[in-house]
Parts: structure tokens; sequence; C-alpha cells
């Protein structure tokens, strides 16, 4: 066993440490220190701005697209046809339908009534001819003085002696169809034009007033079977044709301007 160190022992050891402790001579060993890595040398903002050397692909340049190219391309892509959706004077049907159906018209009432009767025609054989068009009977007088005025002129005065060429009739009607595409503008041109107030109002109105339908409802009383008791009272006609028409115009004229529009006529049942 090693001998335990004595108190003298131990005091001289601490003064010798305490004498080396405080000498200005002697200094501390310094640690060794790990070496610095050439990264670790270089400065952290150099480090940063430096640019990656990975391999990179290139990337190809796109040229930009023109704005005459895209402007072409959005024009042709946004502007498409409207179909047209607003007939004032009725659906028009195609050319050849149109002209289809007028050929067969014309040959009909020419061979039915202006060859019989030698070509003049006269108030009286336009009933039959309005039904041989798909018109009504009593369309007949408009579509007489309708016809008469515009061979003869407006201010034709028409008797019972009036009468109507197969020409006169054929230039008027192919005229009437391709202006006029459905029943309810017919009829008002046809009245619009043989009116009494022809020469007050416009000529290419697209309405009727009350005094349009004199010669229409006039007609009717003459020759209406149901209204000959009314025939031989000659002071009630006038009522009567007030009466008729202002009913007309309390079921079909709904904006109350008394002034019968085609749409109004066209809503309406008046003309089934």
């Amino acid at each position: 066993t090693s001998p335990k160190p004595t108190s003298v022992g131990v005091a001289s050891l601490r003064e010798h440490f305490d004498i080396v402790e405080h000498s200005p001579s002697v200094t501390k060993p310094k640690t060794p220190s790990r070496a610095k890595s050439p990264v670790s040398s270089v400065p952290t903002d150099n480090l940063q701005r430096q640019p990656s050397k990975t391999a990179t692909t290139p990337v190809k340049e796109v040229s930009p697209v023109p704005i005459s190219a895209v402007k072409s391309e959005e024009k042709s892509e946004t502007v498409e046809p409207i179909p047209k959706f607003y007939f004032p004077n009725g659906q028009i049907s195609t050319p050849s339908a149109i002209d289809i159906l007028l050929t067969r018209q014309l040959r009909q009432v020419k061979e039915d009534l202006f060859v019989p009767k030698h070509d003049k025609l006269h108030l009286v054989d336009f009933g039959k001819l309005a039904q041989l068009l798909d018109l009504s009977l009593y369309w007949k007088t408009p579509l007489f003085r309708a016809c008469v005025h515009d061979t003869l002129g407006p201010k034709v005065n028409i008797t019972s002696h009036t009468n109507v060429s197969y020409l006169q009739f054929e230039s008027f009607w192919k005229k009437l169809c391709k202006n006029h595409h459905d029943h309810a503008s017919k009829f008002i041109h046809l009245l619009v034009v043989s009116s009494p107030s022809l020469a007050a109002l416009p000529i290419n109105r697209q309405y009727l007033t009350v005094d349009d339908w004199d010669y229409l409802v006039q007609d009717i009383i003459d020759t209406h079977p149901g209204l000959k008791f009314l025939r031989e009272a000659r002071e009630f006609h006038s009522r009567y044709i007030k009466t008729v028409v202002a009913r007309v115009y309390y079921n079909c004229n709904r904006s109350w301007s008394g002034k019968l529009t085609v749409q109004e006529l066209r809503r309406s049942n008046f003309l089934s």
C-alpha cells in the first residue's frame, strides 16, 4: 500500500501550483483547433452569389404570337351569324317555295276564272278568286279595289263596270306576295290601299284605323245571307259598321290606341 501523503507535503504542492499559475512568463498552452476547410474560409456572401455549377438544360426561347393573329383568332371564334328572328311582314319562305306557290295559284285562277270570263273579272268574280288564293270569301272587295288602285292609280273612280285583266292581277299578286308573307300582313295592306281615307294617311303604314273597314263590312252587309234583313234598312248600315269595328277593336286592339297593328292581328284569332 502506498503511504498516505502528509500535511506538509500537500501544503508544499499547493504552494508550487499557485506560483506556476500566477507567474507572468508562463502562458497557458493552447488547445489544438481543427483545421479550417477551404469552404469555411470563403465568405458566406460570396458563396451565395456564386452561380450553381450543376448542369442545366437550356430553355428554348419561344417567339411571341403576333397580336394580329390573336385578334383574328378571337374574331373568328366569337363572331357567329345570328339568324333573323323579326319578320314584320310575316315569315319569309324560300324563293323557290314562293315561286312554286305563285305559279300554282296563278295557273289555277287563269284556267278557272280569267279564261272563262274572257280575261275580264269584276267585283262579283273576286269572291271565287279569293277562295282560289286560300283567302276568305269576304276579302273580295279589298282585294279587288287594291288591285284596281295598283293598276290604274289611287284616284280612279271604281264602278260596277270596272274590271281587271289577268296581266294586271298577275303583276299585283306577285308584288303583294313578295312583300307580305302571311295573311295578317296581306290583310292590313289590302285594307290600307283600298281605304276611303287613303289620301289622308300614309300608304305604307302597318296599322288599321276605324275608317279602313268601311268597304269590307259594307260588302258583308250586301252579300251575307244572314244579314238580308239589314239590307233594306240603309239608315242602319253606318251604325252596324261602327258596331262591328268597335267589337273587333275591343277584342284585338290591346293597346286601345285606335290603331290595330299587324302584331295585334297576329296574336288574335280574327283571321282564323
